[in-house]
């Protein structure tokens, strides 16, 4: 790890609260990215020439959407982590975000939703979203 990549334990502040900067990740979003983690240590496990490299969420916000911005989601490998990323770790489950990003979701909550057309990471609160769309995907900022 750079000396300029910010990692950030998930902590919380005296009185028990996240501190207001931070991503919040919740316990679906932590289980699932350890269950992810671990599935990718079985699958290596005998190859002597790969090791297990736990995968991390890479979350990105991108011009588009029907509210004008959207998030993108996706799964990376540590050598996928830059210099100007946030790292957002809780548990053993990390969460990467660039720092373009991250003006967008300074305090948000990092959700994984299973529901009955779709299992997902997804963006639960964004006290930087002055509104989104119906699916959840794209949203305005404030």
């Amino acid at each position: 790890m750079s000396s300029e990549e910010t990692t950030n334990e998930t902590s919380e502040t005296s009185d028990g609260r996240p501190r207001p900067d931070d991503l919040v990740l919740t316990e679906a979003c932590v289980s699932r990215l350890l269950q992810l983690a671990a599935e990718e240590t079985a699958a290596t496990r005998g190859d002597t020439k790969k090791e297990p490299n736990p995968p991390l969420l890479r979350i990105a916000v991108d011009g588009g959407g029907c509210s004008g911005f959207q998030y993108a989601f996706s799964l990376d490998a540590d050598a996928g982590v830059g210099p100007r990323d946030f790292i957002f770790e809780k548990k053993g489950a990390r969460v990467v975000v660039d720092d373009v990003s991250f003006e967008f979701l300074k305090g948000a909550t990092v959700d994984y939703v299973e529901e009955m057309i779709k299992s997902s990471f997804a963006i639960a609160e964004n006290p930087n979203s002055d509104g989104s769309c119906g699916c959840g995907v794209s949203f305005a900022a404030k």
